[in-house]
């Protein structure tokens, strides 16, 4: 009986471990950023780049001016959009955000690429919703999964889909994630956020 217990509990702790609710990138938040200069072979090699790592690094690191990472088979994105993206869309010169698959090295994987980061007009993060959310009338209020953000959409937030729907703030629910474009965050822990556009992912 009580190995059995112990069986489950490490069962479930793995489950909370790897749930992919609660993660935007799948290998500790470790990302990388740099600008494309060659694309080819699902493969693509930044300049100027950094990865940074949420519970990996303690800051920046850099593998020297250029990085070369595997992108086949992520998830692409438009940050313009908020809508997925096939990777015929990376173009030279284009500053591109990666949620790596594994551990940093000079030949890296990645699973999921956001295109145009940084960019004027551009998605300001992705909002994944945690069960602290609350529900007013004609708004709701979320903390992001990662603690980050305090999120409040009201009746004046465009929010819809990659398929155009449209949505309500009270249709927000736990465990979405959301492309949101704000003009700015309060300086607070967590930092307040209020934008006026958010994308639902499907």
């Amino acid at each position: 009986m009580f190995r059995a217990n112990v069986k489950f509990t490490v069962l479930l702790a793995l489950l909370l471990i790897f749930s992919p609710a609660r993660r935007v990138f799948a290998y500790d938040g470790a990302e990388a950023f740099g600008v494309v200069v060659w694309d080819e072979n699902d493969w693509l090699r930044l300049a100027d780049a950094a990865i940074v790592g949420d519970g990996y690094f303690d800051g920046a690191e850099t593998f020297g001016e250029e990085i070369s990472v595997h992108i086949g088979g992520a998830a692409v994105y438009d940050l313009l959009t908020g809508f997925p993206a096939g990777a015929s869309g990376i173009r030279e010169g284009m500053t591109v955000r990666l949620g790596l698959s594994g551990p940093p090295s000079r030949d890296m994987a990645a699973d999921e690429v956001w295109m145009n980061y940084g960019e004027e007009g551009a998605a300001a993060f992705l909002a994944v919703v945690s069960e602290n959310i609350q529900y007013g009338e004609g708004y709701c209020t979320f903390t992001t999964y990662d603690g980050k953000y305090r999120v409040t959409l009201t009746a004046d937030t465009r929010i819809t889909d990659p398929e155009y729907n449209f949505y309500a703030p009270e249709d927000i629910r736990p465990g979405q994630a959301l492309f949101v474009w704000v003009d700015m965050v309060t300086a607070s822990s967590p930092a307040q956020a209020y934008p006026d556009k958010a994308v639902i992912q499907l």
